[in-house]
């Protein structure tokens, strides 16, 4: 269930709201090179339709097109600045970015949201877990069930996450609908590169990489954290390289 607020929805016209629909549709068929033209006609009849906008958005930042994709999920924001989806997607535009202290202001106020939907629950415990607020994430574990309206996936990862399921019952209830494995795998993925050991969720995020499948939210999911721990993987062994570099070429004499 997605919430706007009361400004955004007027906004929505009867042929954008279709058109809209329909470009979900795509993207959770995994079809985006559809979805990004229906949002890019959906925001070319109206500027500043919030769902256009955060939509493509999420888009864009899976092409690593940032600048574009922060713009739309700017105008989002600055539309609706209590939307709980656009906040919560510009707090992954800074995740990848590594811009921490915004991706916190952000899904900090997406909390704020009378109702809650479980995707946006997992990215604020990940979030809040990579920035050392173990209360904070805790509380987001505790309070979910009961703010989460009308949901049942994902919601079994925030059981898993509070030790209220395992493992082998998540993969269970994972398995027995099309597509929520790669949704598993991607949020567990997420969450342990968020972690105190980030290098653990690579298996989860390569898996969903080179499926090249799934909806916009979880493809940028893996495929920019992939990136970021593969681009610090890369940066460790060339700073290992030049400091051994330096070692050598001592005089120890």
């Amino acid at each position: 269930m997605t919430a706007t607020t009361k400004s955004a929805s007027t906004k929505d016209s009867p042929v954008d709201s279709v058109f809209l629909a329909l470009g979900h549709m795509y993207d959770l068929m995994g079809q985006m090179g559809n979805a990004l033209g229906i949002y890019n006609s959906v925001i070319k009849r109206n500027p500043v339709c919030v769902k256009a906008l955060y939509s493509r958005g999420l888009i864009l930042l899976w092409k690593s097109q940032d600048d574009l994709a922060m713009r739309d999920l700017h105008k989002a924001v600055a539309s609706a600045s209590r939307d709980r989806v656009a906040l919560r997607n510009r707090a992954l535009g800074y995740t990848f970015a590594e811009n921490m202290d915004a991706a916190v202001k952000d899904i900090s106020k997406a909390l704020e949201s009378k109702e809650w939907d479980a995707a946006t629950c997992i990215v604020a415990y990940a979030i809040y877990i990579k920035q050392g607020m173990h209360a904070e994430a805790s509380n987001v574990l505790l309070n979910a069930e009961g703010r989460i309206s009308g949901q049942e996936w994902p919601l079994p990862i925030i059981q898993y996450l509070k030790n209220a399921i395992d493992m082998s019952s998540l993969m269970t209830i994972a398995n027995a609908s099309k597509g929520k494995l790669l949704e598993a795998r991607c949020y567990l993925g997420f969450v342990k590169a968020l972690g105190p050991n980030p290098g653990e969720g690579k298996a989860d995020l390569r898996f969903v990489t080179d499926a090249d499948t799934g909806s916009a939210l979880i493809r940028v999911m893996a495929t920019r954290l992939l990136h970021n721990l593969e681009k610090g993987l890369d940066e460790s062994i060339q700073r290992r390289a030049e400091n051994n570099d330096r070692i050598s070429g001592m005089d120890w004499m």
